[in-house]
């Protein structure tokens, strides 16, 4: 009677860690599509999201903003819109994705695809490469490269406990006297104890080549920030449906609300 009870006992362990790992794994594919595609502050917590509502208001300029997301049945996204305006197409079956403005394509570029769906690489209607990612011996993104708009983007991702931890982003801008300014974007990711999210910190920082400071007179556009969210709301999944966020003054800037589809 002992040994059933103890092979019961070890069979359900077994079936316990099989299960967390394919969660886990699922988790993985979800945030690492909504890196690539959209922003991972949206990715779903556990469970795919068919269909995401997201109310953006700018509270400084008092300007609403909603956008779309819908997603297949893995969670991956298909579309993306902008006020009913579509903007983002992926179709994952012919391997192609398009940006686009008022519905018509701006453009258009064939994916290569992972056995699990990642996107590896991107090639413009030249067959030129403009996209490159790398991914962790756990299959996570740890860096991209994106010259889609010709000025090169260096993505880098960090991971603590399988979530997302640190995510920065340099980028060029602009030149001017010869001289090359960017800008450097690193945002912090905090959790509670559900490894739900819970806060962002994010940081921008002016990149201007020191040896030729003197040289260069600061553009106005250019000027270093600091924006911290929170995440609010979270439902039976895990997921949060609203949030706020704060400038470098501690002044709300920016409050945020999702309806979620599943």
């Amino acid at each position: 009677m002992m040994k059933k009870i103890l092979i019961i006992i070890t069979a359900c362990l077994v079936l316990c860690a099989c299960k967390d790992q394919k969660n886990t794994e699922r988790q993985i594919l979800l945030s690492n599509n909504y890196s690539q595609i959209w922003c991972s502050d949206f990715a779903p917590n556990s469970i795919p999201i068919k269909k995401q509502k997201i109310t953006k208001i700018d509270v400084e300029n008092n300007i609403e903003e909603i956008t779309t997301i819908e997603s297949n049945s893995d969670g991956f996204i298909t579309a993306v819109f902008i006020n009913e305006d579509k903007i983002i197409g992926v179709d994952y079956k012919n391997s192609n994705i398009k940006l686009m403005i008022k519905d018509k394509t701006l453009s258009s570029f064939q994916l290569t695809l992972d056995e699990n769906k990642n996107i590896i690489n991107l090639f413009n209607d030249q067959n030129k490469q403009v996209y490159d990612t790398e991914l962790d011996e756990k299959g996570r993104i740890s860096k991209s490269e994106n010259k889609i708009w010709e000025n090169n983007a260096i993505e880098q991702y960090t991971y603590l406990k399988d979530r997302l931890d640190i995510y920065s982003l340099e980028q060029e801008e602009k030149a001017i006297n010869n001289v090359s300014l960017g800008s450097s974007i690193k945002t912090y990711y905090f959790y509670n104890q559900q490894n739900q999210l819970i806060k962002s910190v994010t940081q921008n920082f002016i990149l201007i080549d020191k040896k030729k400071l003197s040289n260069i007179i600061r553009p106005k556009g250019l000027r270093e920030s600091k924006i911290t969210c929170f995440y609010l709301s979270h439902n039976q999944y895990g997921d949060w449906t609203e949030s706020f966020c704060l400038n470098r003054f501690k002044q709300k800037n920016k409050s945020v609300s999702r309806v979620l589809e599943y």
